[in-house]
């Protein structure tokens, strides 16, 4: 079945934040934070990448949540977090998700992510090997030779918003993040309503500094090979930059990975294939738990 992306689904996100869910860091940085679901012993991160906000994640975790604790946050300079000048140092987003799990008391969770914040939960597990239960990887960004692609691609982006502007990177990023299914079929109205959400998230600022923050990640292959948690390696079937064929090869240097392709969908599979997305997280997390 394929779910495609429409105006009616995008205008009913829920997208309110809670009030009162900010820690302050060491270094005076204000996190937001959200958690919800049961009262578990395994808890769920959805690490937000560069272009979305914690309280977008409720909409697509429904199911999870009534398995799982989940917790989701937003990135400094993004959201309701503090807004910064500068380029982000990316060591400073593994320190913000460390206070925000030990905040919250968070002990080896399974940290899902999409996209760039792929780089961020490799980094995080393999600053903290022991302290991480397994990966969700989707839409992974690296592969197996190195990072050129990818930095050409930020490179190119960088360039669009910097000289355009936000709606000419939407404009840009439309058509490779979103498959056929919903272009065709969610036709204007679907473009238009996801185009006023990522106008109203995202300043040309704040754009500018994420995607430089990103640049500065090393994606030295040997990193895959030190990961020690159990990885899981999934794509969009129709995903712009992230084919099986490339999954295969990452897994190939990894200790424990699996891959998987989601059908009917591009590189946003929460959007496109949310039901799948749940069920590929679930059947992770439990293939990993000790019988």
């Amino acid at each position: 079945m394929v779910e495609v992306v429409t105006a009616e689904k995008v205008d009913a996100y829920d997208l309110g934040y809670i009030a009162g869910n900010r820690l302050e860091t060491e270094e005076g940085v204000h996190i937001y934070y959200e958690r919800y679901g049961i009262d578990s012993p395994t808890t769920v991160v959805l690490i937000p990448n560069l272009f979305l906000i914690a309280p977008l994640w409720r909409n697509f975790t429904t199911e999870l949540a009534t398995k799982y604790s989940i917790v989701s946050y937003d990135l400094r300079n993004k959201g309701a977090s503090t807004q910064v000048d500068g380029v982000v140092d990316f060591q400073q987003h593994i320190h913000d998700l460390r206070a925000v799990l030990t905040h919250l008391g968070v002990e080896r969770p399974y940290l899902v992510a999409s996209s760039d914040s792929t780089l961020l939960a490799r980094e995080y597990a393999l600053a903290y090997p022991d302290e991480v239960g397994g990966l969700g990887l989707y839409g992974p960004v690296f592969n197996a030779i190195g990072g050129r692609r990818r930095k050409r691609l930020i490179q190119s982006w960088l360039s669009t918003v910097t000289n355009v502007g936000p709606t000419a990177l939407f404009n840009e990023m439309y058509p490779l993040i979103y498959s056929h299914h919903t272009v065709e079929y969610g036709g204007s109205p679907a473009y238009l309503a996801l185009k006023e959400r990522f106008i109203a998230l995202s300043s040309q600022q704040q754009l500018t500094t994420n995607l430089q923050t990103s640049l500065t990640v090393d994606d030295d292959p040997d990193k895959l090979r030190r990961l020690t948690a159990p990885v899981l390696l999934s794509a969009g079937e129709n995903d712009f930059q992230t084919s099986e064929g490339m999954l295969r090869e990452i897994a190939a240097i990894m200790p424990d990975a699996r891959v998987e392709t989601i059908p009917h969908s591009g590189h946003a599979p929460y959007f496109e294939a949310t039901a799948e997305f749940e069920a590929s997280i679930d059947r992770f997390v439990q293939s990993t738990l000790a019988p």
